[in-house]
């Protein structure tokens, strides 16, 4: 069956057309991928026909070299048919890549414009850059040039600092040195203040007794002497009268005997009437006498020597206003001392570490300014001592002036008290204590209206006002304003001003009111505090 088979498909394979196209042909390719194949199905055919050609005699040589022929003509026709292939891929890679080459072409040309401008643009911005670097070697050379200024500039000032801080290191000694003595002169006018307040307090007990015994003496000698005059004048108004009853009665005698009975009893009635009333005249005058005699010691009196015992307190008050007044001006002098041991203070610096390229502080003026400060302590100071010269003379003047006092007021001298040197310099005393008392009054109505105590001092020739609140949380709590020659106000710096928020000194730097401005930091002050209205 088998070999049937075969020799029928070996009969029909021989008997069918040659195919043309090649793709029918299963065992004829010449790809990569099916080389081996072929082989086998040549072998199989091969060994088919020489099955075929040793079974069948029919076949002959030349149809087999026909067929050879053919196949290998048809491996031509594939050859060409892959050329043809190959030559259309190529025309079309050809068309792909001359579409390529003119957009490849048309960029290239764009490249090449924007490569020309890009080197306009090069060139130009070189020639830029070579005139601003040509321009940056001119400024670098100003630059050098200013550099090696500055570098000069600054040894020579280096030189000089040094220079200053020595001197400054010297003129600081010295400052310290002074500033020792002013505090041991301080110490020393201290502790002599101590000592005059108590002698101060101790003359004044002595004056006191002084000017009571002084006038208790004044007073019994002015009483012993009106006591003398009061009596030398009722011993004469006694004898006058007396003369004048026996004149009378002589007279009287005279006329009884030479007149009647009748006319003598009219006449001695009328007599008797009229020296009755000269009796009664007299009597009254002596009873006058009497009681001004008793009355000498009388309350008019004693406040009279108790007004002389005012006055002279009043001057004594006056001896220790000045002796405050002294005492404010010794407080001055140190807070003007702490300020200058502030400014030493500030000015330290070491040299090492610290590198000052502008002088920012003037070492000559700052020694102008404490030697200034020193003349005002050692003017201060005289001005010290001469209120103390001048209140020892005072008090002097007050135990010498008591009895000169005591005469003056005498109700029997004719000259008023004011027309004398005396009198103008107890009116010129009682001028200063009532205005003293309307100051303090018109103080004390502005402190409690306002709330603020006013005080106005002078430093350094300016006009200072020192402003302290009632609600404020310690007693060094003060504003500092200076009056300008304008009438204008303008607040100094100060501790108490660095703790003040900035909400309340909006009411003066944008509204520029100092009445806003205190009314709000006293309603400030007066929330902090815990305050409660009975």
């Amino acid at each position: 069956m088998a070999e049937g088979k075969r020799k029928a498909l070996s009969s029909s394979f021989l008997c069918s057309p040659i195919p043309k196209d090649p793709s029918q042909v299963f065992y004829v390719g010449y790809s990569s991928s099916l080389q081996t194949p072929p082989q086998t199905k040549n072998s199989s055919t091969d060994s088919f026909l020489m099955d075929s050609a040793t079974k069948s005699s029919s076949f002959s040589t030349e149809y087999v070299r026909q067929l050879q022929e053919r196949v290998r003509e048809l491996e031509k026709e594939r050859k060409q048919a892959r050329q043809v292939e190959e030559i259309e891929s190529v025309r079309k890679n050809k068309r792909q890549r001359l579409e390529i080459e003119s957009i490849a072409v048309s960029k290239s040309e764009e490249l090449k414009r924007e490569v020309e401008a890009l080197r306009i643009q090069l060139e130009t911005n070189s020639q830029r850059h070579q005139i601003e670097l040509k321009e940056r070697d001119i400024q670098l050379d100003k630059l050098r040039r200013q550099l090696k200024f500055a570098v000069t500039e600054e040894e020579e000032t280096l030189k000089e600092l040094k220079t200053a801080t020595n001197e400054h290191s010297a003129e600081k000694l010295q400052l310290e040195k002074r500033v020792v003595e002013l505090e041991a002169q301080l110490d020393l006018v201290e502790g002599s203040l101590n000592e005059w307040k108590e002698k101060a307090l101790e003359a004044s007990s002595q004056l006191r007794t002084v000017t009571r015994q002084s006038a208790m003496k004044s007073e019994d000698n002015i009483l012993e002497s009106k006591i003398r005059l009061l009596k030398s004048q009722l011993k004469e108004k006694i004898a006058h009268l007396r003369k004048m009853n026996t004149e009378l009665v002589e007279i009287l005698e005279t006329y009884g005997k030479d007149l009647d009975d009748q006319e003598a009893n009219e006449l001695s009635a009328k007599r008797v009437a009229l020296l009755e009333s000269s009796l009664k005249q007299s009597q009254e005058l002596i009873k006058g006498m009497e009681s001004t005699q008793k009355t000498m010691a009388t309350p008019a009196a004693v406040k009279k020597y108790e007004a002389r015992i005012e006055r002279l307190e009043i001057a004594l008050s006056d001896a220790k206003q000045e002796n405050g007044k002294l005492s404010k001006h010794l407080e001055k002098a140190e807070m003007e001392l702490a300020i200058l041991e502030k400014r030493l203070g500030r000015g330290e610096f070491n040299v090492e570490t610290t590198k000052i390229v502008h002088l920012a502080v003037n070492p000559t003026h700052e020694m102008l300014k404490s030697k200034a400060k020193s003349s005002d302590v050692e003017r201060l100071q005289q001005e010290n001592e001469a209120l103390r010269a001048r209140l020892d003379k005072l008090m002097g003047g007050v135990d010498a002036e008591a009895p000169d006092i005591a005469a003056s007021e005498d109700k029997f001298t004719t000259t008023t008290s004011y027309e004398t040197v005396e009198g103008l310099k107890k009116l010129n005393q009682r001028l200063k204590q009532l205005f003293g008392d309307q100051i303090r009054q018109y103080r004390e109505a502005v402190f409690l209206l306002t709330g603020y105590k006013v005080d106005l001092k002078k430093s350094n020739g300016m006009e200072l006002l020192r402003l302290r609140s009632v609600y404020a949380e310690h007693d060094d709590d003060e504003l500092l304003v200076r009056m300008e020659a304008n009438g204008s106000l303008e607040l100094l710096e100060s501790e108490f001003c660095s703790q003040i928020n900035q909400r309340v000194f909006a009411y003066l730097t944008t509204c520029r009111s100092f009445p806003a401005f205190l009314s709000t930091l006293t309603l400030h002050l007066f929330e902090k505090q815990t305050f409660q209205g009975n």
